[in-house]
């Protein structure tokens, strides 16, 4: 499956392309609507997640460009707005879902999910099976249930990433405030649920999953 991303703010594009890598094969992405439509026309995505405010064209008139091209892409818009006026707009071009930012990982995921339901939704970690849909890990026939956190920290380091500290602050407590002791605190509490030797250090560099 292909998802474009059109989003003006360049962190905020990095962040949702890190947070749905595993859900993807590929992904595409834009910093302006009309970028955002050529890109469409020439990779017809199945996922399309943009932001309402862009240069050049915002989001809402790129979704019902989009709509009068393929009316099966799936339309998630983003706004920083909850206002009355932008949200009926959006409903009235056929969109999927409408989120508000500031973009909160696990609702992004769980909308991506529930629009797709037959997305990538196992990944193999060390002969151990993570479900991203149900949230668990099975490990040696056991299955665990995850929290939001847990299930986002597995997610990435899947990815062979090796993630320092401010890294996974941001992935997992993306609008709060939390110290380097209570991530230290959070990763110990996961090995000792999981019962075995998947998360590594990496000295200087942060952590890492065991390899396959």
């Amino acid at each position: 499956m292909k998802l474009l991303i059109a989003e003006d703010e360049k962190d905020s594009l990095n962040l949702m392309s890190d947070i749905l890598k595993p859900y993807f094969k590929e992904i595409i992405s834009a910093t302006d609507g009309a970028s955002a439509l050529l890109l469409f026309k020439k990779y017809n995505p199945d996922f399309v997640l943009c932001d309402v405010l862009m240069p050049r064209m915002n989001g809402l008139d790129l979704a019902k460009q989009i709509r009068q091209i393929n009316n099966n892409t799936k339309i998630i818009v983003i706004s920083a707005y909850s206002d009355r006026d932008k949200l009926l707009n959006a409903i009235n071009i056929n969109i999927n879902k409408y989120l508000i930012k500031p973009i909160i990982p696990e609702e992004l995921i769980k909308t991506i999910n529930s629009l797709k339901p037959n997305v990538i939704s196992e990944i193999i970690i060390a002969n151990n099976v993570l479900n991203t849909q149900n949230a668990t890990i099975t490990i040696n026939g056991k299955i665990i249930q995850l929290s939001q956190k847990e299930l986002i920290f597995l997610e990435y380091l899947s990815q062979k990433k090796v993630l320092n500290t401010t890294q996974i602050k941001q992935l997992c407590w993306i609008n709060s405030e939390v110290s380097d002791g209570s991530v230290r605190i959070f990763i110990k509490r996961l090995r000792d649920k999981l019962g075995i030797e998947l998360i590594k250090n990496v000295k200087y560099l942060g952590y890492k999953l065991v390899e396959n």
